[in-house]
């Protein structure tokens, strides 16, 4: 009985030291946030260049994307025909970001990002856009993202009482 148990021990301590040692290579938020920056340059340059290809290419193929309409839940193939139609209109606008939030989960696989602009139909009510970026096989990829509205509070009345 003694052996098997001196066996048993024997074993344990070999298939223990066996096992494979993984190597947990540190989150590194600036280079990250570069990364994500670089991305949201990229994607804000091909809408203002009209490149819809290089515009989709950010983003995942099972991803939900909404627009400022209560009705607008997209998957990638309809957001793509939109954004196609949209960026090929000649009357739109440039983008440019005004204030940037890059939140970036403990771990570094995930970010939320929430932009904040000014569209061309107007110059007093911002739009923010909001989305979330994974990163799989060291590429960011966006799977959400979100455009709102965002008017100051005291204007909301003043909304409220327009749409009456």
């Amino acid at each position: 009985m003694r052996k098997l148990i001196y066996a048993m021990f024997v074993v344990a301590v070999i298939i223990t030291a066996c096992q494979p040692k993984t190597k947990t290579v540190p989150f590194d938020a600036a280079t990250a946030k570069q990364q994500v920056t670089g991305i949201l340059d990229s994607i804000y340059l091909a809408y203002n260049a009209k490149d819809t290809t290089l515009f989709m290419s950010f983003l995942g193929n099972d991803g939900l994307y909404l627009g400022t309409d209560p009705k607008e839940f997209w998957d990638k193939q309809t957001y793509s025909g939109l954004m196609s139609k949209k960026i090929a209109d000649t009357a739109s606008a440039k983008l440019t970001v005004d204030k940037r939030e890059i939140h970036f989960s403990k771990n570094g696989s995930s970010a939320i990002v929430v932009d904040q602009f000014f569209m061309d139909w107007s110059k007093k009510i911002p739009v923010r856009h909001i989305l979330h970026f994974y990163n799989m096989d060291n590429k960011w990829k966006c799977d959400f993202a979100s455009l709102t509205i965002i008017p100051s509070n005291e204007d909301l009345f003043k909304i409220a009482q327009a749409v009456k």
